[in-house]
């Protein structure tokens, strides 16, 4: 249900402020405490601008507006809507579904126009103490800075699916499901070369630039998209982190079969459950089926 700027569903509790539209609390029956860290300043999802390269001259959103979209009792989804520099506005949609544990977010940006150098972030201040930041990366997860070779780029880092922040007793998983780009701490793509990460619990999503001279375009005007899904939990299982980042990014599909078709039958059942599959076709010969298993444990 959503009361006001708060919107729950029993298991999550997510709060906005009216003032520029960021989640300044998040409530989660399975962590202690809110999960934003408040000292900063600012909350969950916030929409970072940066006109030129500068990030001291990072401009936010303006005052939001609440509308509610669905009021329970399946799903709730609530719409707030503010002026942001560099476009016509932003909708940032939260969506809470009856008996699942996380956040659904999605920002919509109807950018203008621009030329000139920019950037454009969103922010997600996290706050579990002691947390340790672990990022997916193609076929291995790491932690941030400590497996991370001398020299290597910290300016940013290219996910493959979620970023977790967990302490020994719980955390809190953020997925990405379309912008890979991540900043950790603060806007730092354009900074002089990062040697060593500070620590921190602020994921940013690099959405989008024009400073670099290849493979994109100097404006990206119109309607844009922005994806991501917020699972707290209890004590970090990265083969349980893994199936949500899977989940999130692969939803099931739902197809019509006859009435007389009787039960399915799985093709396959694999356990345990840390192992996943990651691929399944049929052969060339149309004789087999080919199956890649994944152990994320």
């Amino acid at each position: 249900r959503i009361d006001g700027p708060t919107i729950t569903n029993g298991l999550l509790t997510a709060t906005v402020d009216t003032k520029n539209g960021t989640i300044v609390s998040l409530l989660a029956k399975n962590a202690p405490g809110n999960l934003v860290n408040t000292g900063s300043g600012t909350g969950l999802n916030e929409y970072l601008y940066v006109p030129g390269t500068d990030p001291k001259g990072a401009m936010r959103a303006g005052r939001a507006t609440i509308a509610i979209v669905d009021n329970g009792p399946l799903v709730a989804t609530m719409n707030v809507t503010t002026g942001a520099p560099s476009t016509k506005g932003i909708t940032r949609e939260l969506r809470l579904v009856d008996g699942l544990p996380y956040l659904s977010i999605a920002n919509f940006i109807d950018k203008n126009k621009q030329r000139k150098k920019e950037g454009v972030h969103f922010a997600y201040p996290f706050a579990v103490p002691e947390g340790v930041v672990r990022v997916d990366l193609a076929w291995s997860v790491i932690r941030a800075e400590q497996d991370q070779l001398p020299a290597s780029c910290k300016n940013w880092i290219t996910v493959q699916r979620w970023v977790d922040i967990s302490n020994q007793r719980y955390g809190v998983t953020w997925a990405t499901l379309d912008a890979p780009l991540v900043e950790l701490g603060s806007p730092t793509a354009e900074s002089p070369w990062i040697m060593h990460l500070e620590p921190t619990q602020t994921i940013l999503s690099y959405v989008m630039n024009n400073y670099w001279h290849t493979n994109y375009r100097d404006s990206q005007e119109g309607m844009h998209v922005f994806r991501y899904a917020v699972l707290p939990h209890g004590m970090f299982e990265q083969s349980a982190v893994q199936r949500f980042g899977v989940s999130a990014s692969q939803p099931l599909v739902v197809i019509p079969v006859k009435k007389d078709s009787g039960d399915r039958v799985a093709p396959i059942v694999v356990s345990p459950e840390s192992v996943l599959v990651s691929a399944l076709k049929q052969s060339e010969d149309g004789k087999a089926t080919i199956v890649r298993l994944t152990n994320t444990s």
